[in-house]
């Protein structure tokens, strides 16, 4: 199933297999066509709404066909463990999130997501590690409709350095946040990053 958030609600592209077997429970059907997509995420973008799903057997050409409707566009960022365990979280625009930015001309994603964890939170002793997934979601930019695509890697930090929040990306605060399951239903984040983190610690336990 392919979930593309949009107001940090879901539009979810889902195959029959994926409808029958994963929880759908509050997520309104709509027809798999470019004119019901394209209207369902202006509904989305212009106010709270609840999640969408289509359903098609070819959940990737529905995805290809909902991106033609958009500006597509690359970032890429990290999930940064310490020696603790504990997980580096970002304070940017009153909500928690993770390191990452855009991808300029040139960079491969893994470059990014590196250079922006340095960027965003002052580190330098990061190791690379593998990819987690990717996160997809849909917003207004001057008039335009973006779909944006994260790509996430998994890090590791040496040592216990100095966090230094980026000021000028609006990041207020970084932190080593111990989270597990409890504390990530709890956390003010986006369904994006909570979603992501879930995979990633079931990946680490």
């Amino acid at each position: 199933m392919i979930k593309v958030y949009v107001n940090d609600c879901p539009l979810a592209i889902a195959s029959p297999a994926d409808y029958q077997s994963a929880n759908t429970q509050g997520l309104i059907r709509v027809e798999n066509n470019l004119p019901a997509l394209t209207k369902v995420i202006e509904w989305m973008l212009a106010a709270p709404s609840k999640g969408y799903i289509t359903i098609t057997a070819e959940p990737q050409q529905t995805f290809e066909l909902l991106q033609t409707a958009c500006h597509p566009i690359h970032a890429a960022g990290g999930v940064v463990f310490n020696h603790e365990g504990k997980i580096l979280m970002i304070r940017r625009m009153n909500r928690w999130d993770l390191p990452k930015g855009k991808v300029d001309p040139g960079e491969t994603w893994d470059f990014t997501a590196i250079r922006e964890v340095k960027e965003e939170c002052g580190l330098s002793q990061l190791k690379l590690q593998q990819p987690v997934g990717e996160t997809l979601h849909i917003y207004m930019q001057k008039g335009t409709k973006m779909l944006k695509t994260t790509h996430w890697y998994r890090m590791e930090c040496e040592g216990n350095p100095i966090l230094i929040p980026q000021t000028e990306e609006h990041i207020t605060e970084a932190k080593w946040m111990d989270i597990n399951d409890k504390t990530l239903k709890e956390l003010d984040t986006y369904e994006t990053i909570r979603g992501l983190l879930q995979i990633v610690l079931k990946e680490h336990l």
